[in-house]
């Protein structure tokens, strides 16, 4: 699993009321904070993810962009993407997370426009705004499955896995009709938007040399400023960022390109090789020949 985790941030002594439940391959938490908290964690992971708030407002970072988050919003977040939540004008919240990993939730997608998991998170991968019917429609979907899990309900597991199709079906029919409103990556604070342009950039120039000093320059602020705002906003130091992003582009290319470790580690933007597979293996826990050699055997894999 590509997950990196860290520890929770309490600025107040205040209990949070927290469960987190695992049902098959889905992953389903509650948690209601009173007080001031942003994810530390540089965090990224396999598995699809569902955030829905609940109470409050929040800032939502998803790879280069940022969203301003509203109760009543839904947050859709794709494998793999780097994503971290940070406080909005106030620090109370209440927030509902499901984790998905790729299975029977994917059959019961078959026949729609997304045909599956991998199609329905790269088409809507961003934050959805509900109001009016569809906020009290979507808000029943997640109280049955809060119900299934937590009472374990006789053959909980399918049932969840029907509801979250269900979830999922509700908001594409949302976004076909254009009923909700997608979060704009606008009306944030200057740092939300100096660190959206910063990493836009790093991403979109991947294979470039680059630094901290260098960016600093570019985009017009001391290098002691873009790196606090920086690591406060996505959880990672520039230097991290760059390194995880040219790393996730690295595995990208060893899952679907023939061409050697060395012509990889080169496309992605690193001069040493050693260094590559350091990096690499930081944030994979795998060395880049062990990483093709498991995906090519996932690729092979035919069930019975």
């Amino acid at each position: 699993m590509m997950e990196i985790h860290g520890k929770e941030e309490r600025k107040e002594t205040e209990r949070t009321e927290n469960y987190g439940i695992w049902i098959g391959n889905v992953f389903v938490e509650r948690i209601s904070r009173q007080y001031e908290y942003s994810m530390v964690q540089r965090h990224f992971h396999s598995e699809y993810e569902i955030y829905y708030l609940i109470k409050g407002d929040r800032y939502y970072f998803i790879d280069q962009k940022i969203y301003a988050v509203p109760s009543g919003t839904l947050v859709f977040v794709d494998k793999g993407q780097i994503h971290k939540t940070s406080m909005g004008r106030e620090p109370a919240h209440e927030r509902i997370l499901i984790q998905l990993k790729d299975d029977r939730i994917s059959g019961l997608l078959e026949g729609t426009e997304e045909g599956n998991l991998d199609g329905f998170f790269g088409r809507n991968s961003g934050a959805l705004t509900l109001d009016g019917e569809n906020r009290k429609y979507v808000e029943s979907i997640l109280r049955r499955i809060e119900e299934e899990v937590r009472e374990k309900r006789y053959r909980a597991e399918g049932m969840v896995q029907i509801l979250v199709a269900e979830l999922l079906l509700c908001a594409s029919r949302i976004l076909r009709k254009k009923e909700g409103k997608p979060v704009p990556e606008g009306a944030k604070p200057a740092r939300h938007s100096k660190v959206q342009e910063v990493a836009g950039y790093i991403t979109a120039h991947i294979q470039e040399p680059m630094s901290l000093e260098s960016l600093a320059e570019k985009f017009f602020v001391s290098k002691y400023y873009l790196c606090r705002i920086f690591k406060e906003i996505t959880g990672f130091t520039v230097n991290e960022f760059i390194n995880v992003s040219r790393v996730k582009y690295a595995a990208a290319l060893l899952e679907h390109e023939k061409w050697s470790i060395t012509a990889v580690a080169d496309a992605a933007g690193y001069d040493s090789i050693t260094y590559f597979e350091r990096m690499f293996k930081r944030y994979l826990n795998l060395t880049p020949g062990q990483y093709r050699k498991r995906e090519k055997a996932d690729a092979d894999f035919t069930p019975l």
